[in-house]
């Protein structure tokens, strides 16, 4: 058994994991699937860090009982390359959902394409320091493959980003973030972050294993069972597991 942190994505909350968090806890997992500062709108926008991200992330490593594996979708995989960073040993594994892959190879910032459906959606809000995404791109985006249902409540819980949360660095190094074992998940008919994107990241900084869902970007929405069967496969992996950066 295996202790999991699960951390959401921009404009998202812990709640995004509900539908894969009961199936790890019946498999014997423990489980948490925190709110990063700012998810349940109680911290000031412009308050909001990515070291405060960062903090968030560490300390719920801190809570479990063993080395956590942490998975992070989207935007959360910034958050969780830094908390490896910053206390490897308190990380058995990263797992990236769809998720952006730093490393010190190469920055963090995604190439975006020109016809990325949610580009040009945001709309700042809070002074500027946060940004909202608009319906349409919002529900075209990360819920394209989602029924009616579920893509309309999932609207509905998004909370602007804070922004420099989102565009501050991620200063990693091989000797600490890169001792830590890292998997991919990728996502075969994502809209916001294309397939081609999360390739391009994985072969910067290979992973031990990656595993492929046809999936939109909210596979926890659409795929809960087969996510929390792909969590389940690394927690039975040895921890030791690792490989180097390609050059």
């Amino acid at each position: 058994m295996a202790a999991f942190v699960l951390i959401h994505g921009g404009l998202h909350g812990g709640w995004c994991w509900e539908r894969v968090v009961p199936l790890l806890r019946a498999a014997g997992h423990d489980v948490e699937a925190i709110d990063l500062p700012g998810a349940d709108r109680r911290m000031p926008a412009a308050e909001v860090t990515f070291e405060s991200y960062v903090a968030a992330t560490v300390a719920a490593t801190e809570r479990a009982g063993e080395p956590a594996i942490l998975v992070g979708h989207s935007l959360g995989g910034r958050s969780i390359s830094a908390a490896a960073e910053a206390r490897p040993e308190r990380v058995r594994a990263l797992v990236y959902v769809a998720a952006v892959l730093p490393s010190p190879d190469m920055q963090d910032t995604l190439p975006v394409a020109d016809d990325n459906i949610i580009a040009n959606g945001f709309f700042p809000v809070h002074d500027g320091a946060s940004v909202m995404l608009e319906e349409g791109p919002a529900r075209a985006g990360f819920y394209s493959d989602c029924s009616e249902e579920d893509a309309k409540a999932a609207f509905a819980r998004l909370v602007p980003q804070p922004v420099r949360a989102m565009t501050a660095p991620v200063p990693l190094s091989h000797a600490r973030w890169g001792s830590v074992p890292r998997y991919y998940v990728f996502t075969s008919e994502d809209r916001t972050i294309p397939i081609e994107f999360q390739r391009q990241m994985e072969q910067t900084s290979p992973c031990v294993r990656a595993f492929e869902l046809h999936s939109g970007h909210s596979p926890f929405y659409t795929h809960p069972r087969e996510l929390a069967d792909i969590l389940n496969v690394i927690a039975g992996q040895p921890a030791s597991i690792s490989k180097e950066p390609k050059a």
